[in-house]
């Protein structure tokens, strides 16, 4: 099957049309238009053999009634399917023209964000989103209209690895201490204990001199316990993170 990709701009929108060129499925009077809604897990817009399909999902497609590449509420309706088993859909087209295939906000992706949005090949709306394609010719099959979902995140920090040394082989990260304000208190195999507030952002970070690996604790007054692999205890303050006092502990 070949494919010519024309990039052209709307209303300041980049914009991607796919346009069937001949080939596969599809017979001359009629084109197969297919793809996957997903679980794009590692967030690479690639389904992979180890991610599932969304079942069941109800897919639409209509037609570009008065060729202005926007879909609106006065397209032509013409097709409803629900994907299968694993998320696989696909209509057939008798008419060449631009289609445009959307997903409404439904049960199972609900409260989900597209992992598979570009500025070149996604119109977006306040409540669906949807593929625009433009079928110049019929008899050639147009395949990977996908669409992929995955949860929202609200943010992400990474974590510095562990330094030389460390008595751990790979980067860890201990379990978090979470206080009644949503600062989150962690430590790692790079001898820093971090205050991350609610947003992600660092507060403070307070280097010991080994690996935290277990939880920190919090105290009924906010302060925060926090033992390392150089036998020590730590007392921090939790507005600045400055040092109340530390404890040697005896090896065991």
């Amino acid at each position: 099957m070949n494919k010519k990709l024309i990039l052209f701009v709307l209303s300041g929108m980049l914009c991607l049309i796919i346009s069937s060129c001949g080939g596969g499925s599809g017979s001359s009077g009629s084109t197969n238009l297919s793809g996957k809604v997903w679980r794009d897990q590692n967030q690479d817009k690639i389904v992979n053999s180890v991610e599932t399909g969304v079942p069941s999902i109800k897919v639409n497609l209509f037609r570009d009634s008065n060729g202005n590449n926007i879909l609106e509420s006065t397209d032509e309706s013409v097709a409803t399917t629900n994907a299968d088993w694993d998320g696989n859909y696909s209509f057939k087209v008798t008419a060449a023209g631009t289609y445009f295939i959307s997903v409404d906000t439904q049960s199972g992706i609900n409260g989900m964000v597209l992992t598979t949005e570009t500025a070149d090949s996604i119109v977006m709306g306040s409540s669906f989103v949807a593929l625009r394609i433009n079928v110049t010719s019929l008899g050639a099959g147009i395949t990977d209209l996908n669409f992929g979902f995955t949860n929202r995140t609200k943010w992400k920090l990474g974590i510095s690895p562990n330094v030389a040394g460390s008595p751990f082989g790979s980067p860890f990260v201990s379990s978090p201490a979470i206080a009644s304000d949503g600062t989150l208190y962690i430590g790692s195999g790079n001898h820093n204990l971090k205050a991350i507030s609610p947003d992600g952002t660092i507060r403070w970070e307070y280097e010991t001199g080994g690996a935290i690996s277990a939880a920190p604790a919090i105290g009924a007054d906010g302060t925060i316990y926090a033992g390392s692999y150089d036998r020590q205890l730590y007392a921090l303050r939790p507005d600045d993170g400055s040092l109340k006092w530390s404890s040697r502990q005896k090896p065991s």
